[in-house]
């Protein structure tokens, strides 16, 4: 039988778990006997006094009983697990609305992590050991995840540093979605060379001769050569996501909505936590969205989807939502921090549309990327057309990002019963 109950323990000396509150707690069951009782903490009841409560006993994933060690001790059977919380706090599990979870978790073991790491100098040292112990050829990744100025240097890495470290491996280190560095196998194996011209969206910094400096600027810089880089074999994709859940089970989370993002392609890329589901062994209740990532083809992906998946399958495991966050390459905005806000044109709009009227209609709801204001107002108008013929306000559409959102906007996903993640 599946694990109903999940825990992790917080940073800050907190325990998480993954319960719902049932309208019994406090009133003594039928069946005495719970799964689990928790005594001796400090449990967040989450009632309208946020009172506290000093044990709890849970039977098939709810409360059955809060109270005293006394009043929930009644609940202990043969084959109950008791926790003694040690006057630890017990929090509910936190849910992410917005994460790339199932991306991440195709290559987290693969990664290394450098968001607790204290310099530079012991970053280069980890790319180091990975070297030492991996044949030549095999890529070494930093995905992000760290900041300069977390390094007692001050400084990110250059691609003469990368160099120094190994010369059999190709090395991408990648800070924040504003570059990234190669060292020359690097830039061998993703092709980059005099004659490689500007992505979209990005820039390749290339030296006085012409000559690539093995540094990549912008989203679309990035991802052009991102995802060059080979996946994990099926299998180490399953294991990797499933010790990426388990971290994120570590710092308290429980539940996930997962916004999909670049480079996902369904239905190949969702096998691995499928495969985890199937075998019941989700640590992670994951509510999905399919982004259509095939530039100019988004329409025919959407089709597909909504005419192979129906609204309402799946379980509290695991269970797709809608469409997104990305809907369309051609009305997307990318980080959109520029002096100028994005302008789509004429075409991407009415294909805006015509997307959105195929999920609506379908039964489906949809989240769309908007990191500018001026994003959304462009797009709100299909979605307020079509709502006057279908209404949209229970589908609970949403919008993401909004970094300079105006109370105009807000007002106008709120008619149509939307919000922002």
């Amino acid at each position: 039988m599946r694990a109903r109950l999940l825990f992790g323990w917080l940073p800050a000396g907190c325990l998480a778990v993954t319960l719902s509150l049932g309208p019994g707690a406090g009133a003594r069951a039928a069946s005495p006997a719970a799964d689990l009782v928790l005594l001796g903490g400090k449990i967040i009841t989450m009632d309208r006094q946020f009172s506290t409560a000093q044990a709890a006993a849970i039977q098939e994933g709810k409360f059955v009983a809060v109270g005293t060690n006394g009043q929930v001790q009644a609940y202990v059977g043969p084959s109950t697990r008791v926790v003694d919380l040690h006057g630890r706090t017990v929090v509910p599990g936190l849910i992410d609305s917005h994460i790339h979870a199932i991306r991440q978790g195709l290559t987290w073991d693969d990664e290394l992590h450098w968001q607790t790491v204290p310099s530079l100098a012991e970053g280069l040292r980890m790319i180091r050991a990975r070297a030492a112990r991996t044949p030549p050829g095999t890529w070494i990744v930093v995905a992000g995840g760290w900041h300069e100025s977390q390094f007692t240097e001050n400084r990110k890495p250059t691609p003469r540093d990368l160099d120094a470290v190994s010369s059999d491996h190709p090395i991408w280190v990648q800070y924040l979605y504003d570059e990234a560095m190669m060292n020359r196998a690097a830039m061998t194996a993703v092709g980059l060379t005099a004659e490689t011209k500007d992505p979209f969206g990005g820039k390749v910094l290339k030296d006085a001769s012409g000559q690539p400096t093995g540094v990549v600027t912008g989203f679309g810089g990035i991802n052009a050569f991102y995802f060059k880089i080979p996946r994990p074999a099926p299998d180490d994709q399953v294991s990797s996501t499933r010790d990426w859940f388990r971290e994120l089970n570590r710092l308290g989370m429980t539940g996930v909505g997962d916004v999909a993002g670049g480079g996902l392609i369904w239905p190949g890329d969702y096998r691995a936590v499928t495969a985890l589901h199937d075998r019941g062994e989700l640590t992670l209740r994951v509510h999905w969205y399919m982004q259509p990532n095939r530039p100019g083809g988004e329409l025919d992906v959407i089709k597909r989807f909504v005419t192979e998946v129906r609204p309402g399958t799946g379980d509290a495991w695991l269970r797709p939502v809608g469409v997104g966050e990305q809907v369309l390459a051609s009305s997307y905005d990318g980080d959109a921090f520029g002096p100028l806000p994005p302008q789509f044109s004429q075409k991407a709009i009415d294909d805006w549309r015509t997307a959105v009227r195929m999920i609506i209609e379908s039964g489906w709801r949809f989240q769309a990327h908007a990191t500018r204001n001026h994003s959304a107002e462009q797009l709100l108008p299909a979605i307020e057309e079509i709502n006057r013929e279908i209404p949209v306000q229970s589908r609970r559409l949403a919008f993401a990002h909004m970094e300079d959102v105006t109370p105009d906007t807000i007002r106008r996903i709120k008619a149509l019963g939307g919000g922002i993640t």
